[in-house]
């Protein structure tokens, strides 16, 4: 991608498992329509230094596809390019994303030592816990 100019920003939602516990709104993940076939949607946001670096990659990716050899089979994905409507790249919205990851991670952090404090009360009365005879 920095063939075309330097990358201020990228981001890929679909790759961070925490995203699916975010709402739609915040995460960058549209919730999934149908679909014939066994196609893969996502989306993948760039964001360039320079408004030239983002015009040269718009159309050079215009009507592409992304070509990926495995195991000699070839897979093909079509390639859309469009300009970010939803400000997804935005400070704003980069922010409101870290911060509800870092809700997330406090909110697992919580769970866990909750755990931890409840296996310990466990262990330490089992002593004093007499089975019926």
């Amino acid at each position: 991608m920095e063939t075309f100019g330097k990358v201020r920003l990228v981001d890929i939602p679909s790759l961070d498992d925490l995203r699916k516990e975010m709402s739609p709104q915040i995460s960058g993940i549209k919730p999934k329509a149908f679909s014939f076939g066994q196609d893969v949607f996502f989306e993948a946001f760039v964001q360039y230094t320079e408004y030239a670096g983002f015009a040269q990659a718009m159309v050079s990716f215009q009507n592409m596809k992304w070509t990926k050899k495995i195991d000699g089979k070839v897979f093909h994905a079509n390639v859309k390019v469009d300009f970010d409507r939803t400000r997804h790249l935005s400070d704003a919205s980069v922010k409101r994303r870290q911060a509800e990851r870092e809700k997330i991670l406090a909110e697992r952090r919580r769970i866990v030592e909750e755990e931890k404090r409840r296996m310990l009360a466990l262990y330490l009365i089992a002593p004093y816990i007499s089975a019926p005879v």
